[in-house]
């Protein structure tokens, strides 16, 4: 009996424990709602303020940030546009720095040579970089030539490789990509302290003009052939035109002035010239001589005409024979053509045969030399063996006597002949010989 009494308190207080578990978990449960809904409600409110602040930045950015970006904008825009002024200031510091290494960068050199007479533009004393620009900002300088030990600068707007001479005082600078038509005196060859004998050669008479602006007047007037040019000061003067003067029996002598006349006549300017035994300049052509000893390291000798190659020399002599065409008459506007009419060597060394070979070339000499005919001569190896037997030479008919008969064993010789007119070009060394020459053709 005690038994089951113990038996059903324990029951009893089984169930009690179990409904009070069960009363606290639903109070947990209550409380876990409610706060539940508290933090609800402050998300809420939080999420109401972002709203409010993102309207206010989308407000702002349609007004002052809009403003600003835009400001902004227009900011980059000038830096870039500074940035690339200031890339051009740059650039400019550096052509100049470029101008101040390299003063002559936009001109070829050439070495050792300059023009006689020709620097009408002006002759000042200063560095190369001050007349490399002084040519470079003159539209009619095409050149200038510069004595680097007196500073003597010339300016020429007529001077270029065809009529330059050797100089070993200058080097002469040539406008790069110059075209030599597009500068007026360069059609033109010039007699200082010349003028034109008859007043009425004279077409027309012009006062307070340069000898450059005198050039372009005649090479727009069809009939105008030659000008002659009295100088006042800095080459302005009184420029006279003529459609008849030309050299010959046109012109006297006279110290205050140049005549300048046209290398070339056109079909209608032919019919004015009327002065007899006047001569015609043709365009000059470049003959380059080169002659060579044995004991000479330099092999590459032979006759250049107009930088083409047209003979080589065996041992001893070369003799080349050159005819002048393409000037008939008294028109002279067409170039010189030049053309190989004989090229022979002569081996005078020859112990057996030389003495016959020295008089074979002898005769052949004499056998072209006639008007209109080039003789050229040069050497190699050996030319002294049975020289005196070339008599032509021997004898002085070329006005070479000095020079020829002072040949030695292996010296290196070189001529360059014209009918009428005697030698133009000689030279004698021990090794080698450079000639170097520009050729001009006159019809008499």
């Amino acid at each position: 009996m005690i038994y089951k009494l113990l038996l059903v308190l324990l029951l009893i207080v089984i169930i009690i424990c179990t409904l009070n578990k069960n009363c606290k978990n639903n109070f947990n449960k209550i409380e876990y709602f409610k706060n539940q809904e508290i933090i609800d409600t402050q998300k809420y409110n939080e999420m109401h303020k972002i709203q409010d602040i993102n309207n206010k930045i989308k407000k702002d950015i349609k007004g002052s940030i809009k403003d600003s970006v835009i400001n902004l904008n227009k900011d980059l825009i000038k830096s870039q546009l500074d940035f690339k002024k200031d890339k051009e200031y740059q650039n400019k510091i550096l052509k100049q720095c470029a101008i101040d290494i390299d003063p002559t960068r936009s001109f070829n050199k050439i070495p050792k040579k300059a023009c006689v007479n020709r620097n009408f533009i002006g002759t000042t004393f200063s560095s190369i970089a001050t007349c490399a620009k002084s040519c470079e900002r003159n539209s009619d300088c095409l050149s200038f030539s510069h004595n680097n030990n007196t500073d003597e600068c010339r300016l020429s707007a007529s001077c270029y490789d065809l009529n330059m001479v050797k100089n070993d005082n200058f080097d002469t600078y040539i406008k790069k990509n110059a075209k030599i038509d597009d500068y007026p005196l360069t059609k033109y060859n010039f007699f200082i302290k010349k003028k034109c004998k008859f007043t009425d050669d004279m077409s027309s008479t012009i006062s307070n003009i340069s000898i450059i602006d005198c050039a372009k007047k005649c090479n727009t007037d069809s009939k105008c052939i030659s000008y002659h040019f009295k100088n006042n000061k800095d080459n302005i003067g009184t420029c006279s035109l003529s459609s008849k003067c030309f050299m010959g029996g046109c012109t006297i002598d006279d110290n205050s002035y140049t005549l300048f006349t046209k290398y070339h006549f056109n079909q209608d300017q032919l019919k004015y010239r009327q002065c007899v035994g006047c001569p015609i300049i043709a365009k000059p052509i470049l003959i380059n001589v080169k002659s060579a000893g044995k004991n000479s390291k330099d092999s590459n000798r032979g006759v250049w005409i107009n930088n083409k190659k047209v003979a080589t020399a065996g041992r001893s002599y070369n003799l080349l024979v050159v005819e002048l065409t393409g000037l008939k008459g008294i028109i002279a506007h067409k170039e010189i053509v030049p053309k190989i009419i004989f090229n022979k060597n002569y081996d005078v060394y020859n112990s057996k045969n030389g003495k016959n070979t020295a008089i074979s070339m002898s005769n052949d000499m004499n056998k072209y030399n006639k008007n209109g005919y080039l003789l050229i001569i040069h050497t190699y190896d050996e030319p002294s063996n049975n020289h005196n037997y070339i008599t032509s030479l021997w004898n002085g008919k070329y006005n070479n006597f000095n020079i020829f008969r002072n040949i030695k064993y292996r010296n290196a010789y070189g001529l360059i002949y014209q009918n009428g007119k005697g030698t133009l070009q000689e030279s004698l060394s021990v090794n080698n010989i450079n000639i170097i020459h520009n050729f001009k053709y006159e019809i008499i």
